[in-house]
């Protein structure tokens, strides 16, 4: 009975993704088989779930709107990651801005990877793509002062993003919405 309300939920949730922008669950292939990993919207949170063998093995409270849910190599160890846009306040930026979120499946259990949030500019919208090399990067569209925005990647260094170049500066958020961020 347990594991038939898990499939019913993890359904509902991919059923729902076709509805929206974002998708609300993947399948990810660890160590350990196969782990479904879906965003569960509560009445005032959300929350990531990660689902093995039917049972729930894991989950994170995300007490924040999600605009976005991705998933990626992002550090480059050969396993997908979790990348989970937020909207929240830092303790070092008090405006309710977005924010980036990443988490690592280890064990099947959703693990942060990095909760920094801030880029190098206030955020509008990210993407997980490969580079010509393979790697895996994040590519974001950023809200520079005075109104334009700009394209940069980061890559994963060690603990947390790292400015790898920017690939267009002061440029309008329409031009900056044609580069491929997925």
């Amino acid at each position: 009975m347990k594991g038939h309300l898990l499939l019913s939920l993890f359904f509902i949730l991919l059923v729902s993704a076709c509805n929206n922008d974002r998708p609300e669950a993947y399948t990810i292939s660890t160590e350990d088989g196969l782990v479904q990993v879906a965003l569960r919207k509560r009445n005032d949170y959300n929350e990531l779930i990660s689902i093995y063998n039917d049972s729930v093995a894991s989950t994170w409270p995300l007490r924040y709107p999600v605009f976005a849910f991705q998933h990626g190599d992002i550090n480059n160890d050969g396993t997908e990651d979790l990348a989970v846009g937020v909207i929240k306040r830092t303790r070092y930026d008090t405006l309710v801005r977005k924010r980036l979120f990443l988490f690592q499946l280890r064990n099947k259990s959703i693990i942060p990877l990095w909760l920094g949030s801030s880029l190098s500019h206030p955020l509008v919208e990210f993407g997980i793509i490969k580079n010509e090399q393979g790697e895996t990067l994040i590519r974001a569209i950023e809200k520079e002062p005075g109104g334009q925005y700009l394209i940069a990647e980061y890559e994963w260094y060690g603990f947390g993003l790292s400015l790898k170049k920017y690939i267009r500066r002061k440029i309008s958020l329409e031009e900056a919405k044609k580069f491929h961020l997925h």
